[in-house]
């Protein structure tokens, strides 16, 4: 019993993203960090559904939208992208095994 609870005391809390696309249809990403690149934050996150073999990351930025509380994602362009992923890679590059 002791060691269920030393288990859950260790484990990390997730925090996820849920987006719904234009097609309508809902998404989960799990946001695994915030990089900033030319002084704008961007999210490196994990589609929670995922194929654990094939793991691509997806990175968005946000603009805060009309409505209190509200947030319009996007993906940025490639070189944002490419930027914003150099970042992530060198600070969890012990973490994750990147293929390019």
């Amino acid at each position: 019993m002791e060691e269920n609870k030393n288990l859950n005391e260790e484990m990390e809390e997730v925090d996820v993203i849920a987006l719904t696309t234009e097609e309508g249809i809902d998404e989960e990403y799990e946001i695994l960090d915030t990089i900033e690149v030319e002084g704008k934050e961007y999210y490196v996150t994990l589609p929670v559904e995922e194929n654990p073999e094939e793991i691509e990351l997806v990175i968005f930025g946000s603009d805060a939208g009309a409505e209190e509380g509200e947030e319009d994602f996007f993906i940025p362009e490639d070189e944002i992208c490419e930027k914003v992923y150099e970042k992530f890679m060198a600070a969890h590059g012990d973490e994750f095994d990147f293929v390019d």
